[in-house]
């Protein structure tokens, strides 16, 4: 079921696979997203024409995400897009400025912030839940013949529906369904490929029981039907999921805040001059709640969109606090968060240098091992060799995944009828 669930990231991997020399780039991806993300934030922090509001919400993110999200590994699909998301929050923002923006500054804020979150959206469909943010600053922003005029531009067209359109494609191709795994967007009897009504249902009563703390490592539920059903789920998800997941997270975001409070005490004074507008953070605000409920009500976890909105929602009306109080562009204010963000990038390392030990100090037989460093560890699957319709295939013989196996892998040859029709091979459940 792993390889039903689409992501463009996957797609972007493949390109860092070296053919002869088998070297697999596996992290080079999320490493590439990982340096926009920061080094593009610490690039806008230090624009002087940026509204201190901006600025503000970067520090703290900044801050906040070199502590939290050290490790690389842990990236997969899930947070990439989350980072994404929130960078085009922040571009957003830039348009709060009490600063004349031009009607084509306007425009440009306005098709980086949407691009950025569309392509957070091929890495994981439910990210367009964020769309909303954008489009109800915009809405404020421009009159609605313009917001038309924006959106039909062709090129900005041509990019969000090439993204769209590809999500959807693969989704097809892979399951059947438009938006997998979503019973309705599925042609369950129309496809030969597509996977059963059946299956469609249990999977998505399984994904949504799992994001409800239904399901978990060494538990799960009976009756997930009832127990998803209106709010039946809150005291268990509280019990078993916020605590200590979410709680530790909240701990985190509201320890770096107190950090700040702390660093600039001496700094806080009613600043009267604010270079942006309030009226943008209540839309904005609005927004993310609106964003908050949607999360909270259908896939409460931070995985699954949720890093991302508890962060805004906790840290927006603190960024409106010390953007009325400090200002990022005077100088002794700067040099502050200069050195917050070095002790941030020391915790950052400090952190994996941490990991790095632990791991380069396991024993041969345990996963992860480092015994043939530089390359990565890799399970020892067995395998033979079969012949269908004159083409080799790799049957997995000691029942582990099809992994460090030739291509075509098959963990059960009884499982597949595989036929062969016009050169090409057609694979369909027996």
């Amino acid at each position: 079921h792993g390889f039903k669930h689409f992501s463009s990231l996957f797609l972007i991997n493949s390109l860092f696979y070296l053919p002869f020399i088998e070297i697999y780039l596996f992290n080079i991806t999320n490493f590439m997203l990982q340096i926009f993300f920061f080094s593009g934030l610490t690039f806008f922090i230090f624009q002087r024409e940026i509204n201190n509001f901006t600025k503000i919400l970067i520090a703290f993110t900044l801050i906040t995400y070199l502590v939290k999200f050290s490790r690389l590994a842990e990236y997969g699909a899930d947070y990439m897009g989350q980072f994404l998301v929130l960078m085009g929050v922040i571009i957003a923002s830039i348009s709060f400025s009490k600063r004349k923006l031009s009607h084509k500054e306007n425009k440009n804020i306005f098709y980086m912030s949407i691009l950025l979150i569309v392509f957070s959206i091929t890495t994981k469909f439910l990210y367009a839940i964020y769309l909303i943010i954008p489009f109800l600053i915009f809405l404020k922003k421009f009159k609605y013949h313009e917001i038309f005029e924006i959106i039909i531009n062709k090129n900005f067209l041509f990019i969000s529906l090439i993204l769209i359109a590809s999500t959807i494609f693969f989704n097809f191709t892979a399951t059947g369904c438009f938006l997998y795994p979503i019973k309705i967007t599925c042609f369950t009897e129309s496809v030969d490929w597509s996977l059963s009504s059946k299956t469609i249902d249990y999977l998505n009563l399984h994904y949504k029981a799992w994001s409800k703390a239904g399901i978990g490592a060494g538990y799960g539920l009976l009756n997930q039907q009832e127990y998803i059903s209106g709010l039946n789920w809150i005291d268990n998800w509280f019990e078993k999921y916020f605590f200590n997941k979410v709680s530790d997270y909240i701990l985190v975001v509201l320890f770096i805040i107190l950090i700040f409070l702390i660093f600039y005490w001496k700094n806080l004074k009613k600043n009267k001059k604010k270079d942006f507008d309030p009226k943008y953070f209540k839309i904005s605000y609005f927004s993310i709640l609106i964003v908050f409920v949607l999360w909270f009500l259908n896939f409460p976890t931070l995985r699954y969109a949720g890093y991302t909105v508890v962060f805004l929602i906790i840290i927006f009306p603190f960024c409106l606090f010390f953007s009325q109080r400090i200002n990022l562009n005077e100088k002794m204010v700067l040099q502050k968060f200069k050195i917050l963000a070095f002790i941030a990038l020391i915790i950052f390392n400090l952190k994996n240098l941490q990991r790095l030990d632990h791991e380069l100090n396991l024993n041969s037989n345990e996963h992860h091992n480092f015994y043939n460093f530089p390359f990565y560890w890799v399970d020892d699957v067995e395998y033979k060799e079969i012949i269908v319709h004159g083409k080799y295939f790799y049957l997995v013989t000691n029942n582990k995944s099809c992994w460090n196996v030739p291509a075509t892998c098959l963990r059960d040859r009884n499982y597949l009828d595989i036929k062969k029709k016009n050169g090409y091979f057609f694979y369909k459940k027996k």
